[in-house]
């Protein structure tokens, strides 16, 4: 049956979003992740992700269907990722088998939340483009997170300044965010935003 669209999610049926935030100068490589929920109760996330010292490439498919459940979404179904690995001579592709999963999503404007919640959320934004490490390597030497077309979301040398200038952008932008245990990240409509840079 088709699922009841509520005023929370009606804005985006039937449309793609896509990831506003993409890489770390700290990190080689880039990370997008796309979502669409469909009238007809199915929805898809894609995560695409390329890491240059590696000279790898990862998709991966979140597929199911959802349905609304009080103030935020249920999605269910099936999750998968090849991975593509790249040498001077060969190609090696390697498949995760598909597994089940179900999760809730709150899903908002990022305005709309509060102001610890933009705080935590900036925070997981940035895990999944950065980490506490990063800090060591960079060594005293400012981290810039960036965005579509290369342009710097925020810029700091440490932690703290770097996530304070990450959510005033994310602020400036107010994408929808999605949240839930599986998946955090802050979007914008796919036609809006473009995609990250990748090489292969």
């Amino acid at each position: 049956m088709r699922p009841e669209a509520s005023p929370l999610i009606e804005p985006l049926l039937d449309k793609s979003l896509s990831s506003v935030v993409c890489s770390s100068s700290s990190a080689p490589g880039d990370f997008q992740r796309s979502l669409r929920l469909r009238r007809d109760g199915s929805f898809v996330i894609y995560g695409k992700a390329h890491d240059e010292e590696e000279n790898k490439k990862t998709n991966q498919v979140l597929e199911g269907n959802w349905e609304v459940r009080g103030s935020s979404v249920r999605i269910f179904g099936k999750r998968y990722a090849d991975t593509v690995v790249r040498t001077d001579y060969s190609q090696t592709t390697r498949r995760t088998p598909p597994s089940i999963f179900q999760s809730d999503l709150r899903i908002a404007k990022f305005n709309d939340l509060s102001s610890t919640q933009q705080q935590e959320l900036a925070a997981l934004v940035w895990t999944r483009v950065g980490s506490k490490a990063d800090w060591v390597e960079a060594n005293g030497a400012p981290i810039s997170i960036t965005g579509i077309g290369g342009s710097i979301l925020a810029r700091g040398a440490d932690e703290k300044t770097l996530l304070a200038g990450l959510t005033s952008s994310l602020q400036r932008l107010n994408p929808w965010t999605v949240s839930s245990p599986m998946i955090a990240d802050a979007l914008l409509f796919s036609d809006e935003v473009g995609g990250c840079a990748t090489t292969f």
